[in-house]
């Protein structure tokens, strides 16, 4: 796992990445999120809502920032390296559901973040027809993460006061 990454390209620590997870089943850009515990948290009609409040303002910044570390990463492995963006929620309330998939971002509650990567079908391809392959080897996990580290610069450690 990488974490507190430099967004690729960017220059300010804005909207850096939090947690990047590499392993067999693929690779999964985490942001954390903090909601009051009365929040309900929901989809209608295809879009994504925090309460009355349309949820596009939070959403898209995650499926925005897995599209962008994907296209670096492909074009640093040479290959399609898919990346699943998923808001990791404290607090808040999911109705009647483990998971929501809504507007290109998987909303789970952050203690359910690590059992849901484990059951993760694996998305990479093999290369031949484009449909879904089999999970990465180590040797793949490996390269991923090395070419990860060294595409996605680290954000400065805060000074201690």
């Amino acid at each position: 796992m990488l974490r507190n990454r430099y967004m690729p390209g960017a220059e300010s620590t804005d909207n850096g990445i939090q947690h990047l997870v590499i392993g067999p089943s693929g690779l999964f850009l985490i942001q954390s999120r903090a909601w009051s515990p009365d929040t309900q948290i929901g989809s209608y009609g295809g879009k994504l809502f925090f309460g009355k409040r349309a949820g596009e303002k939070w959403a898209e910044p995650i499926a925005e920032a897995a599209r962008s570390v994907s296209a670096a990463l492909s074009e640093a492995m040479g290959e399609e390296v898919p990346v699943t963006a998923v808001m990791a929620l404290h607090g808040g309330r999911i109705s009647g559901r483990t998971a929501i998939h809504c507007q290109g971002v998987t909303l789970l509650r952050a203690s359910r973040v690590p059992g849901w990567i484990r059951g993760y079908e694996a998305r990479h391809t093999d290369g031949t027809d484009g449909s879904a392959g089999k999970p990465y080897t180590s040797e793949q996990v490996e390269s991923l993460a090395r070419t990860a580290a060294r595409v996605l610069r680290p954000l400065p450690l805060l000074p201690r006061s």
